[in-house]
């Protein structure tokens, strides 16, 4: 058992950038969402590496604003982003920004940590353009590491997708479900970040999939995702259109 551990855990990368040079394919992807010259609000923003990606990657960013609270990421984010705010989300003073002044938000692997996350982003999107767009990166709940470790192991905290630092847990089907109850719709298509599958995870699968039926392949598939990526629009979606697109989960340098 132990050495099932821990391979799931080697697959498992963590999200956050280690340092101001390597991230996660995640990141890269949510940052490849933002339109050129734009004016971007990035939430738990870290030590700015959205806007050291944009830059490397030759993105014009009009305004790139972050927010964080943690103090480890004080002084890079403020050399690294155009502006910096030191607070808490969930605890916003009011009238921080003008309304409807950003043309994109960002909340890439936040949402997981928050308390009353519809709160918290329903109060930030007073300053969201009426056509801008809401970028979010989040974890999968329902990846193999996490359902294989409670069969296997009796545990459910790792370090990744169930890390104890998480407040919320969450499926593509609750991340559609929050998304509804926000107002806002995917736009275009869904990044998946992947591992491959586990042996034990495939047959747990396989001898469940008379059961399964015509939704065996979907939920082989949502057993790989470690991250969701994807943006939304204003506006409520009443079905599935837009594509999912399936990518090596990767710590990249750049």
């Amino acid at each position: 058992m132990c050495n099932i551990r821990k391979k799931l855990q080697e697959d498992n990368i963590k999200y956050h950038a280690k340092d101001e040079i390597e991230t996660a394919t995640a990141l890269i992807k949510a940052i490849d969402f933002i339109p050129e010259n734009s004016l971007v609000l990035d939430i738990g923003c870290g030590n700015g590496i959205g806007k050291i990606i944009a830059d490397k990657s030759g993105k014009k960013i009009k305004e790139y604003i972050g927010i964080d609270f943690h103090k480890d990421t004080l002084n890079k984010a403020k050399d690294n982003l155009d502006s910096f705010i030191n607070c808490d989300i969930e605890n916003l003073p009011d009238n921080l920004f003008p309304q409807k002044y950003f043309d994109v938000i960002m909340f890439n692997d936040v949402i997981e940590h928050l308390v009353y996350p519809e709160n918290a982003v329903k109060k930030l999107f007073q300053y969201l353009k009426d056509d801008g767009i809401f970028i979010m990166s989040i974890p999968n709940v329902s990846h193999q590491s996490v359902i294989l470790n409670i069969l296997l192991n009796d545990l459910w905290y790792d370090d990744g997708v169930a890390s104890k630092e998480h407040l919320r847990f969450f499926t593509f089907q609750e991340i559609l479900n929050f998304l509804n109850s926000i107002d806002f719709r995917i736009v275009d298509k869904v990044i998946a970040t992947i591992t491959d599958i586990h042996p034990i995870m495939k047959n747990i699968l396989l001898s469940i999939e008379n059961v399964l039926e015509s939704d065996f392949n979907n939920k082989l598939m949502q057993s790989q995702v470690v991250q969701y990526v994807f943006k939304s629009k204003k506006g409520k979606s009443f079905n599935n259109d837009f594509d999912i697109d399936f990518i090596p989960n990767q710590i990249i340098k750049l």
